[in-house]
């Protein structure tokens, strides 16, 4: 459940519009009210979280190869802003836009870009996120990092005060959600969700889709789905 999104206090109407900045695509925007909503959830919140094997069997292996890749390209997209620290939720994550379920977002968004999502990573991604998954530490970052859980996010969100979050985790930008990794069945091609909300007034979430070649996962598009 993303707390964290829902303490900056969401309308649930979601005005949609299509742009392109820097060669990403940004198909949605989410306007900040007073009213509260519930589209960043995780799939099934009613079951206890799943753990993702903790064993560097090579799916994991992958999906850890991943989320490096997604985190350390977003971080150095900001070296100017004096981050020094990634804080990453322990819980997975996805978006969908109210009320579509999650496969349907996905395909939503593959229509509404060129190229759309190659239907197998939406099909892959929608089965390893039909509940909610424990991330543990099996990053391998160039950047220093920690895990937060739901539970430590609630306490510092539940006023809505981001500054306690900044006076635990100084230097760090924000908090950063994950979904579980949608793969081909070669896994040259991935899917997952990146949400960084960095205040209750300003963050962003996309779906990132990814492609393996020499061994290197790099990223081929980013399909904004949420703004404030």
């Amino acid at each position: 459940m993303n707390i964290f999104l829902k303490s900056a206090g969401f309308s649930g109407n979601v005005p949609i519009f299509r742009t392109c900045l820097n060669g990403n695509t940004y198909l949605g925007l989410l306007l900040v009210s007073c009213l509260m909503l519930t589209q960043c959830l995780s799939a099934t919140k009613s079951q206890p979280p799943k753990p993702i094997a903790n064993t560097r069997d090579e799916s994991v292996t992958e999906e850890y190869a991943v989320y490096n890749a997604v985190i350390e390209a977003k971080y150095r997209e900001h070296p100017g802003s004096g981050a020094e620290l990634v804080v990453i939720s322990n819980r997975t994550d996805v978006y969908t836009l109210e009320p579509k379920t999650l496969d349907e977002t996905l395909k939503w968004a593959s229509n509404h870009i060129p190229g759309g999502i190659p239907p197998e990573l939406i099909e892959n991604l929608v089965k390893q996120n039909q509940q909610e998954h424990e991330i543990s530490d099996l990053f391998n970052l160039n950047v220093k990092h920690v895990l937060i859980t739901e539970e430590e996010i609630a306490k510092i969100m539940k006023a809505g005060e981001w500054e306690l979050f900044y006076e635990k985790f100084p230097k760090s930008q924000g908090i950063i959600s994950l979904s579980r990794v949608g793969f081909n069945a070669g896994k040259t091609q991935a899917l997952v969700y990146f949400g960084n909300p960095t205040s209750a007034t300003s963050g962003m979430g996309w779906y990132i889709l990814l492609e393996k070649k020499a061994d290197t996962w790099t990223i081929k598009r980013e399909i904004g789905m949420w703004v404030i």
